[in-house]
């Protein structure tokens, strides 16, 4: 678990009791070995995250569902994470008895997710207040990128771009046809 960064946890439903394995622990910045109790565990995530939990946690032992979420998390000494929990119920003669699931911290990927969806945001900000029409095609002639001024430009409906993004050739055959339309 140390060399992969995944801890583990389980929850014996009967006893109400929780463990968390050492990696689960270091996860948390508390000393290995460490065994909250379900709220101890609970209060380290913000209320909506914590309602989450509940939920699905709840959803699980009700209808013997696995989960898989991401979720923030602020660890003992206060660092802000995200983590990816898993986690499924085990029955015994029909009984919900145990949760059992792993955990990991995945704020690298996390932030590298968000820092991609802000270069995306800035990148299409700057594409749409470009003074001119702009479009660009790779070498098969998929449509990678075009702002609104583009569009207008060339009269193109909304509708054309609605589902699958239109290639070159889907374009050149609408203009064709509304040029020689116009022209009829």
């Amino acid at each position: 678990g140390r060399i992969s960064g995944v801890g583990g946890w389980e929850i014996d439903l009967i006893a109400g009791t929780l463990h968390w394995s050492d990696q689960t622990c270091r996860i948390h910045d508390v000393e290995p070995g460490h065994q909250p109790d379900l709220d101890e565990a609970l209060a380290y995530y913000p209320p909506a995250a914590q309602a989450q939990m509940r939920a699905v946690v709840r959803q699980a032992i009700d209808e013997g569902s696995s989960f898989d979420l991401e979720l923030p998390m602020v660890t003992a000494t206060g660092r802000a994470i995200w983590v990816h929990s898993v986690g499924a119920v085990e029955f015994v003669d029909g009984r919900a008895q145990r949760l059992v699931g792993a955990f990991q911290d995945v704020s690298a990927r996390h932030e590298m997710g968000e820092e991609l969806r802000r270069s995306h945001a800035m990148m299409r900000s700057i594409l749409e207040n470009l003074p001119c029409g702009l479009s660009v095609f790779d070498a098969d002639g998929a449509l990678l990128a075009h702002n609104a001024r583009y569009r207008s430009l060339m009269d193109l409906p909304d509708a054309l771009f609605d589902g699958a993004t239109p290639d070159f050739e889907r374009l050149a055959q609408y203009i064709a046809q509304r040029e020689h339309g116009a022209g009829a």
